[in-house]
């Protein structure tokens, strides 16, 4: 009842607004409608939102009012302020609003809005000869002030008279807080193999390294994101006083270590550090999700080739394993010497009750399938692997040879070594081009028809179900970066070669009678592999 009463709420807002603008159409675009109408609006919506005697339709538009008088005030500040200067004052605004809404859910996205403003404001000027990239300086900036609100917001609530205060403050600091860790997953760009998977749409593909990237190591980013991460191990062991908290050192180390590498993630691991001490649980599974998604982001760093990314890797996971390994024998070795040291019975309800020993990984009811089930998942791997591997291999043997013309390319060093971004002369495969691709379901299909070498002369999309015209053959296209390409957008290549592919002309390819097609070389205008 109450999102129809919203949708109807909505629904009378919007014509409301056009017919406004109607009769004030010069007046608002030049002033000073434009304010007069932004404070009535901005008005009605908070009266609208505070008071509970009122009904829910007249609650629901209170919403839409707010957005709508804010965004006249915008515009009307945007005509004697420079941009930074709006923007503090939409801050400024947001802020009061904060206190002036009770709805906990209102003040969550207005510290949202509030963030994304305050990360406006501080952006630097220029952004030439920076030693770190704007966008780190906007997120950790924004991350700071939101860190000295907490500190308050702890002063606060350690008062009578400022507990409201500190109350108040908890949803917006926690939209705050998500719109952080979400900028800082913005900046550090694709996570592993994401991109590939989802179709990113072309801005987002072009940036595989981050809004915040930039060829080579930025390593004042990177030493301050390593010390970030050493004072979030230093937190928790302030914080929660582990037994021999000098145990915890190598996990610290290492983190720290792949942190000069990710400029993004040492912010985000003091932020999941910060809310596991202050016991905020949502927010530490959304600090943990964005630290997730920043390592997986290493991938694609402009920062070092990918043999050596993963070298780092491998040593990490080796180093953790080892450290893993010696705190469990340690553990073991302290229990035992613990039980021996006690009396007789003591001892024996240390190990278990009755004398039964004390119940472990090893003798866990469930711990003898462990083997079991990874023996058959690796199985399971080995087998798929290799029937995807015969189907290829038949596909490039059996297959017809078939030769499309590319579009202009663009050879560019930007991740998994030198890799060309490829464009076909086909219907339907235009970069930029947004296109209905499905989840699931039947893919997009071209028409072609080819020359006595095998080369496509022209083609023509395919109805759903419709067969190709006579002379024709039916090629399946592939969902990639939110449209449709041929097989592959990308042709990977060893590093320092591209000079070599800089001549391709044709993509070739092996085409089954049921329209699947492989991309197996790029050839030069003769046809000629490069």
């Amino acid at each position: 009842m109450v999102a129809l009463t919203g949708l109807a709420a909505w629904l009378v807002v919007a014509p409301l607004m056009a017919a406004i603008l109607s009769l004030f159409g010069a007046s608002w675009n030049e002033g000073p409608m434009d304010a007069v109408l932004g404070l009535v609006f901005l008005v009605g919506g908070v009266v609208a939102l505070r008071r509970e005697s009122f009904g829910i339709f007249v609650e629901q538009m209170g919403l839409p009012l707010l957005l709508t008088g804010l965004f006249s005030l915008a515009h009307a500040l945007d005509r004697g302020l420079t941009f930074r200067e709006v923007q503090a004052v939409m801050l400024v605004l947001t802020v009061g609003l904060v206190t002036l809404l009770p709805a906990a859910w209102l003040r969550q996205l207005l510290g949202a809005g509030a963030a994304v403003l305050l990360m406006l404001v501080i952006s630097p000027r220029h952004h030439f000869d920076l030693p770190l990239r704007p966008l780190w300086i906007e997120t950790h900036g924004a991350a700071l002030v939101a860190v000295l609100l907490m500190g308050l917001q702890v002063r606060l609530g350690r008062q009578a008279s400022g507990a409201r205060w500190a109350a108040m403050m908890e949803p917006a600091l926690g939209g705050a807080w998500v719109m952080v860790l979400g900028a800082l997953m913005l900046g550090a760009g694709l996570s592993f193999l994401v991109g590939g998977a989802l179709g990113m749409p072309d801005w987002v593909a072009d940036h595989p390294g981050g809004l915040a990237a930039r060829p080579g190591a930025d390593w004042a980013a990177g030493l301050l994101s390593s010390a970030l991460v050493l004072v979030g191990a230093w937190a928790v062991v302030r914080a929660w006083r582990p037994a021999r908290p000098w145990r915890l050192l190598p996990p610290a180390v290492v983190l720290a270590g792949i942190a000069l590498h990710l400029p993004m993630w040492g912010a985000c691991l003091a932020v999941l550090s910060l809310m596991l001490v202050t016991r905020r649980w949502r927010l530490a599974i959304v600090a943990a999700i964005a630290a997730v998604w920043v390592l997986g982001s290493f991938y694609y760093s402009w920062a070092m080739p990918l043999q050596k990314k993963a070298l780092v890797m491998a040593a990490a996971g080796l180093a953790l394993a080892a450290w893993a390994a010696w705190m469990g024998r340690a553990d073991k070795g302290a229990m035992a010497a613990t039980a021996s040291e006690l009396p007789g019975a003591e001892a024996r309800r240390a190990a278990g009750s009755q004398g039964a020993p004390v119940a472990s990984p090893r003798h866990h009811p469930g711990a003898r399938w462990a083997p079991i089930l990874l023996a058959l998942f690796a199985v399971l791997v080995f087998i798929t692997v290799n029937l995807l591997i015969l189907q290829k291999e038949s596909l490039i043997r059996d297959g017809r040879p078939v030769y499309v013309k590319l579009a202009p390319v663009d050879p560019r060093s930007l991740m998994q070594g030198d890799y060309m971004r490829l464009a076909y002369a086909l219907p339907g495969t235009e970069r930029g081009r947004s296109g209905d691709v499905p989840l699931w379901g039947e893919r997009r299909r071209v028409a072609v028809r080819l020359d006595e070498r095998g080369i496509v002369t022209s083609a023509q999309g395919l109805a759903s179900g419709a067969p190709a015209p006579t002379g024709m053959l039916a090629v399946e296209l592939t969902p990639a970066s939110g449209g449709w390409t041929l097989v592959s957008d990308a042709w990977y290549f060893k590093e320092g070669t591209q000079s070599r592919w800089a001549a391709a002309r044709y993509g070739e390819f092996r085409l089954t009678p049921d329209g699947r097609a492989l991309l197996v070389n790029l050839v030069g205008e003769d046809l000629r592999p490069l």
